[in-house]
């Protein structure tokens, strides 16, 4: 039974925004790069595209927002 079990490894971080205001979207996604993340939650995310712009920096596919 033991070869059946296979292992998937996810890499995720978060992020309050608001505490780091301190730059642009695309310098976040800069940032964030090295760590080749599957998923980023951000908190205190200004309007607009934001989550949109760090995306593309990362090549993300998928973005979301929440309300």
């Amino acid at each position: 039974m033991d070869n059946l079990i296979k292992t998937t490894q996810v890499r995720l971080a978060s992020y309050n925004v608001l505490f780091g205001n301190w730059a642009e979207p695309e310098r976040i996604g800069e940032m964030f790069k090295p760590y080749q993340l599957d998923v980023i939650g951000f908190s205190e995310v200004p309007g607009g595209d934001w989550t949109e712009r760090v995306g593309r920096i990362l090549g993300m596919e998928y973005t979301y927002v929440g309300e």
